[in-house]
């Protein structure tokens, strides 16, 4: 057995003895701000805060009390301070109290657990079933009087610093650098899919066809009829139903007014040069249903056309026209002409895995077995 000598403290060095931790106060924004000041500054209120915190908390909490760790909520507040304001996490460590170093490690261990596919899969649904389709139909019809969509399609850029690699591919076409983020929704602007795993300079066209949305309408997992909204910027597609650049007057026009997406004119426009040839093609006769199959190149454009002709001419006509410009909601359509409540007899087994077959996208069935709604999560993973 090794006997050291004892250590007589008063003779060791002042700048030699370990010296007591100093822990910086810590704010407590439950007790200093209220319900508005906490949406002010961290887009929540209270209950808000402790609702995200309790779905981490497991994730978030210490294994033990030494060295006086942040509690989940104190993760959760840091977090959300900066994903809503985006300032230096020195700011964040001024306002709040910890270190800076102790911000950065909160901000990612939140971020971590809040991706955590379990909590993904609770929150990020996209709608197969028919009572989820038809209300969300029914949704976007008494924002619009526009019949059969079930979301909305768009991308936004996300600000990122400059990688060292690749540093070119993530600059975008505003000339920053930023990651394509893809995001479908509804008409109460909840998330349906959201994709987050493309450089900047990606269209997005090409994002959308290689996501796991373009699989569940074109592999039949979204009943025929069920439609999405894009903008100029995506190629045409049987289930994607963008503006008219160039609309002609009577449905085309009416289709518009409806649709009423904005033309960002910087943006690459995808495929309306061939416009005046679909339309010269267009059988001008109404279909009971628009045409389910793309058969031909131009077949996207052709099917918008029926759509439109289908649903904004004949008795549409003086009714769109009147109400022009003005607010379409709560306008009286004839429920021949359009109908938001068309069901179609197609369902899908909520107990089916599906892989999307392209890299990082996965689909899984949002219930555990067949008692749940059958409502299907789209989530796209980043490698």
């Amino acid at each position: 057995m090794i006997n050291f000598p004892a250590v007589n403290m008063a003779e060791v060095p002042p700048q030699q003895r370990p010296q007591p931790r100093n822990y910086r106060q810590r704010r407590d924004v439950f007790n200093d701000l209220s319900d508005a000041e906490l949406i002010r500054r961290y887009r929540l209120d209270r209950e808000g805060i402790l609702f995200v915190t309790n779905l981490v908390r497991a994730a978030l909490e210490s294994d033990t009390m030494r060295n006086n760790p942040l509690t989940p909520e104190l993760k959760v507040i840091i977090t959300l301070r900066y994903l809503a304001t985006g300032k230096m996490q020195l700011c964040s460590s001024d306002d709040l109290g910890p270190s800076q170093p102790s911000i950065s490690k909160a901000i990612s261990q939140t971020i971590d657990a809040l991706c955590d596919i379990n909590i993904m899969r609770r929150f990020i649904r996209f709608p197969t079933t028919q009572d989820v389709i038809e209300q969300n139909k029914a949704d976007f019809f008494n924002i619009s009087r526009f019949p059969h969509v079930i979301g909305a399609v768009d991308g936004t850029y996300v600000r990122i610093k400059a990688p060292k690699e690749n540093e070119e591919v993530f600059v975008n076409r505003k000339g920053y650098h930023s990651i394509n983020v893809q995001v479908v929704f509804d008409a109460k602007c909840k998330l349906l899919g959201i994709l987050a795993k493309w450089p900047g300079s990606v269209h997005d066209s090409r994002i959308l066809n290689d996501s796991g949305v373009t699989t569940l309408f074109e592999r039949g997992y979204t009943p025929a009829g069920c439609h999405l909204f894009g903008d100029h910027g995506y190629g045409g597609k049987t289930w994607l139903l963008t503006p008219y650049l160039r609309p002609r007057p009577g449905h085309q026009s009416r289709y518009n007014i409806n649709i009423n997406i904005p033309v960002d004119e910087e943006y690459d426009v995808v495929g309306e040069a061939e416009d005046d040839v679909a339309r010269r093609a267009v059988v001008r006769a109404p279909r009971a249903v628009p045409l389910p199959q793309a058969v031909r190149r131009n077949a996207a454009r052709l099917y918008r056309d029926d759509f439109s002709y289908l649903h904004f001419s004949c008795f549409l006509s003086a009714s769109m026209e009147a109400h022009a410009g003005a607010e379409m909601v709560g306008v009286d359509m004839d429920a021949t002409s359009m109908d938001a409540s068309q069901t179609y007899n197609t369902s899908v087994p909520s107990s089916k895995l599906l892989s999307a077959g392209v890299d990082g996208s996965v689909l899984w069935p949002a219930g555990d077995d067949a008692s749940s709604n059958g409502s299907w999560l789209c989530s796209e993973i980043i490698d």
